[in-house]
């Protein structure tokens, strides 16, 4: 398929997989959690996880390798020159990346963030949400309160 872009539903019926390791996903769903909290207290629903996946190719092995050299030997003086910075696990590499396998169990960049993050679960959305649940399952449809949609957003991530 040549489709630039792909919907949440589409990994599973495209039998998709990324593979991120347990600690990676424990540190991805603690962050992906916070972020949905503060989502929710804000009363803002409507939002989506993209995900951008590059792979890894020998070519851009040995960019990253290079590249990382340079970001560690930064860090390193920074931290010498007693900054704020601390050394703790990370979830993301120096670029912002996660390192993972695909499905194949070839190696991948994914590159992750939530979108769509402005819409507040407002009178409209709440009318809409009367209406399409006529139709609809209340739980199938996106206008939901800014409480369920936190929970199905995370219910699916942690799948």
């Amino acid at each position: 398929q040549s489709t630039w872009a792909l919907k949440d539903m589409d990994f599973p019926e495209m039998n998709k997989k990324i593979i991120i390791g347990s600690t990676k996903k424990s540190l991805l769903q603690i962050q992906l959690s916070l972020d949905s909290e503060f989502l929710r207290t804000n009363n803002l629903m409507d939002y989506s996880l993209l995900l951008g996946i590059k792979p890894l190719t020998p070519e851009l092995i040995a960019y990253r390798t290079k590249q990382a050299e340079l970001y560690n030997i930064e860090r390193k003086q920074a931290v010498e020159r007693k900054s704020s910075m601390s050394k703790t696990t990370s979830l993301y590499s120096y670029d912002g990346a996660l390192e993972c396998v695909d499905e194949n169990g070839s190696p991948i960049l994914v590159y992750c963030g939530i979108i769509d993050i402005l819409q507040e679960y407002d009178f409209t959305k709440q009318v809409e949400h009367f209406v399409k649940g006529t139709v609809h399952s209340k739980t199938s449809i996106s206008a939901v309160s800014s409480v369920f949609y936190s929970y199905r957003f995370l219910g699916y991530q942690h799948q």
